[in-house]
This record gives C-alpha cells, sequence and structure tokens, in this order.
C-alpha cells in the first residue's frame, strides 16, 4: 500500500498543481502568491506521498520556484522588454545601444 502511495505521489502532485495553477487568482492575491500556494500544496503532496527522497524534492521545488517566478515578469510586459535604467552606465555602452535604449 505504501508503495503504491508513493508511486503515485509525483504524478497526482503535479496533477494538482497544474489544476491549481489553472484556477483564477483570487483579487485580493497577488500573483506570485497564488502560484507560491500552488507550489506548497504540490510540496505538502509529494512530502506526504515520499514520492522522492527529500534532496531530489528540494531541487523539484526550487526548479518550480525558479520557473513560475521568474515568469511573472512576461505577464507584466509579454514581450519581456521592461524598462531599464542604463542612466549610471551609458557611458560604458556603444552609441548603437545607447540610440536602441532611446527608442524603447
Amino acid at each position: 500500500m505504501k508503495k503504491n502511495l508513493s508511486r503515485m505521489g509525483l504524478p497526482v502532485g503535479f496533477l494538482v498543481l497544474i489544476l491549481l495553477l489553472l484556477v483564477p487568482t483570487p483579487p485580493d492575491l497577488s500573483t506570485a502568491g497564488h502560484r507560491m500556494l500552488a507550489i506548497l500544496v504540490f510540496s505538502v503532496i509529494i512530502w506526504m506521498t515520499e514520492a522522492v527522497a527529500y534532496p531530489v524534492s528540494s531541487g523539484i521545488i526550487m526548479s518550480l520556484m525558479a520557473f513560475l517566478l521568474g515568469q511573472l515578469h512576461l505577464l507584466v510586459d509579454p514581450r519581456g522588454l521592461g524598462r531599464i535604467d542604463i542612466s549610471g552606465v551609458q557611458h560604458l555602452l556603444p552609441h548603437r545601444i545607447q540610440q536602441m535604449h532611446h527608442r524603447i
């Protein structure tokens, strides 16, 4: 019984993670908070079922955090071209890059 539970832990964890990410974000919760709650529930499932070793689970969890939270800037600016302040290092950049920055 315990072996069957541990085999199902990882697929069930990922399924629940995806389902929670598809649920609309509540108005009082930030997108990052919504994603972190989904990762927390995923983590609890894989820890309770002992689907993978703890060091492996920490690697999976850190990767999920990096991927899901690292993509948040694309929600704000889908092109990924957020404004970057280069005023302090403008003199180090070639003239062509400075012109490109002013067009953005």
